[in-house]
């Protein structure tokens, strides 16, 4: 029983050493550079009476872009044939034998 107690007393000291010594470099600065974005990223309160000068686009335009893109629909696309692709180009990256 105290050969027991003696290494689990002995268990518990090297544990708490192994606790006990300083950090390494890297473990000091581990997170630094997340928590300095972090602090970097600051709202301004002051945002409402900073508006910016927003270029817009004027109603005709807008309007005729609408109606082209609308107007786009109403005839169905040209259809593909797709037995002559690749007939009659030369065949780039094959070997020929």
């Amino acid at each position: 029983m105290n050969r027991i107690s003696l290494t689990i007393c002995l268990f518990l000291c090297l544990k708490l050493v192994g606790c006990a010594s300083d950090p390494s470099q890297t473990d000091r600065q581990f997170g630094l550079a997340s928590r300095d974005f972090f602090n970097r990223q600051q709202s301004s309160l002051d945002t409402a009476s900073l508006v910016p000068t927003v270029r817009t686009t004027d109603g005709g335009a807008m309007k005729s872009a609408i109606d082209r893109y609308q107007k786009s629909f109403d005839t169905p696309p040209v259809p593909v044939n797709i037995f002559n692709i690749g007939v009659g180009t030369p065949m780039v990256g094959t070997q020929q034998r």
